[in-house]
């Protein structure tokens, strides 16, 4: 969630554009010409970077690459709104102002969600991958061990049952030497460091990357 996304979240800021729209909407002055300039420049600047990924953070570059197409209506969004801003400050048309922004806001992002779900579910496939772990468990428990990485995000509610938190490597040898061979699922960069601590038999069955990290399932017996 975003707070500049919602006015409505602010009833101080609410009321006080409402304020300045009802006695100052109709001015037509210098600064409102130029506020309604910047504001169309920077929302058709903000549109078109979306196409230009490395504009952006790489944590955000990845929900951006390949989605041209699906963000088409995401970049007439944003210049709707920078025009409306524009066209209503130049004109002085509070009425335009306020109504039209709402209006573009809540379609450019009641849209937007779609594009950025898809690509969410994509990279953080933790449904692919809690299957893949009941496949592994064949019945038995599964536990994730919580040594250094604790960003297991929503893979308890894919899990058949939730998974068991295992935090000290004592506890993940014992768990790992049950007889019903149970798995755990390992940050990739903490199986490096604990590996050495644990049974000839462990070993890693799968791995995949989900996000910015890599996940492994592990068990004691083949």
């Amino acid at each position: 969630f975003k707070p500049r996304y919602s006015l409505s979240a602010y009833p101080g800021a609410a009321l006080l554009v409402g304020w300045w729209a009802d006695a100052h909407g109709t001015a037509r002055t210098r600064a409102d010409r130029v506020i309604g300039c910047l504001a169309l420049i920077g929302f058709l600047v903000l549109a078109a970077s979306l196409n230009i990924p490395q504009w952006w953070h790489p944590r955000v570059r990845v929900y951006l690459a390949g989605l041209s197409w699906e963000l088409a209506p995401v970049v007439l969004g944003l210049g709707a709104i920078g025009g409306t801003l524009f066209w209503g400050l130049r004109r002085g048309r509070p009425a335009l102002l306020v109504h039209g922004v709402v209006l573009a806001t809540a379609v450019t992002l009641g849209y937007g969600i779609w594009p950025y779900t898809m690509r969410y579910n994509e990279l953080w496939n933790f449904k692919q991958f809690a299957g893949a772990v009941d496949r592994h468990a064949r019945g038995a428990e599964a536990a994730v061990f919580k040594y250094q990485s604790d960003e297991w995000m929503s893979l308890d509610f894919y899990l058949a049952r939730p998974p068991l938190a295992i935090e000290t490597v004592a506890d993940l040898r014992a768990f790992l030497s049950r007889p019903d061979r149970p798995v755990v699922v390992i940050d990739a960069r903490d199986w490096r460091t604990v590996r050495p601590g644990l049974g000839p038999d462990v070993r890693a069955l799968e791995g995949m990357s989900i996000g910015r990290q890599k996940l492994l399932i592990v068990s004691g017996g083949s």
